[in-house]
């Protein structure tokens, strides 16, 4: 490894998909040293395992949870993912959180992140007691709420309900192991790149305060929240850079909004021009030109640096 490139070990989260996945493993391997940890979700894991790829710098996990949206089972697959990378005791300077729905459009990202080590890279934007957003930890939310509805599901609209309702100052269902007032909360994007002493932090912190995870245990989206609130509250806050170097298009219609979209052939000028490393959301059986595009792109960008192929295994 070259000493101008940090050492990652990328945490991926997949649940669909073994092609596309293994296109994303084959990219991250072939970035330079890179390790790779995979959690496969309990529910497709038995069907998606025998089907990736084998190399000696992956690791797919053996434990598989039943991860939903909205859910703080979120939040359990990437602590066990983070868990993982920590009991490996290797000396990583990241830990960066991937989507098996995400791809790399653009490579030199361990060069890039050389230039941040002791630095944790996240969005975590300050959100007031009294935003309508800050219902999402506050409130105790039902387990009908914590779901993804794509269209105007009578559950969707009921969850709309509690929110305008605690715009208004109204408590319904009020979460009792809320954080302490003097926690401020922040919220942001779940997939993170993450300073290796940071990780190191998060987990002797829960280890020591279990009352912060039970704040989050039926808080709606907590992966949104769960990091960022805990590193914006702790003594590596000056530590953290606004910056997360994925690209993704938000949806607009009723259907999607608030979701990053599928992204096409269509997207791809607009992916090129943002300089980014990563991009999400792919999904070969909606558009496979993208996806073809994307891992032509870095492929090329890795045999003219001399890196040895991947092989099925």
């Amino acid at each position: 490894m070259s000493t101008d490139e940090a050492r990652i070990a990328y945490a991926v989260e997949a649940f669909k998909h073994p092609e596309q996945v293994n296109l994303l493993l084959r990219q991250l391997l072939g970035d330079g040293s890179a390790d790779v940890y995979v959690h496969l979700d309990a529910k497709t894991a038995p069907s998606i395992a025998p089907r990736l790829i084998r190399h000696p710098r992956l690791r797919v996990l053996r434990e598989h949870l039943d991860v939903r949206w909205g859910d703080i089972s979120s939040v359990d697959c990437s602590l066990l993912l983070l868990r993982e990378v920590l009991a490996s005791g290797k000396p990583y300077d990241f830990v960066v959180l991937r989507s098996g729905q995400d791809l790399m459009v653009r490579r030199g990202f361990g060069q890039h992140l050389a230039g941040f080590r002791g630095k944790s890279l996240l969005s975590a934007g300050r959100i007031a007691d009294d935003d309508r957003f800050s219902s999402f930890p506050n409130l105790r939310w039902p387990g009908f709420a914590r779901e993804l509805y794509d269209s105007p599901h009578p559950y969707r609209i009921a969850r709309a309900l509690l929110i305008r309702l605690w715009e208004l100052g109204l408590r319904p269902l009020h979460n009792p192991d809320r954080l302490p007032r003097r926690f401020a909360l922040y919220s942001g994007s779940a997939w993170l790149c993450l300073a290796m002493p940071h990780v190191e932090y998060v987990l002797g912190f829960l280890k020591d305060h279990p009352w912060f995870y039970r704040a989050f245990e039926n808080a709606l989206v907590p992966d949104e929240w769960f990091f960022q609130t805990l590193l914006m509250n702790s003594p590596v806050a000056g530590e953290l850079i606004e910056r997360v170097p994925v690209y993704l298009r938000w949806g607009t219609t009723a259907r999607d909004r608030n979701h990053p979209v599928i992204l096409s052939a269509r997207d791809i000028p607009e992916i090129e021009r943002s300089g980014e490393y990563f991009a999400r959301k792919f999904d070969l059986g909606i558009d496979a030109a993208v996806v073809d595009h994307f891992v032509r792109k870095t492929a090329l960008a890795e045999r003219e640096r001399g890196s040895p192929g991947l092989a099925e295994g």
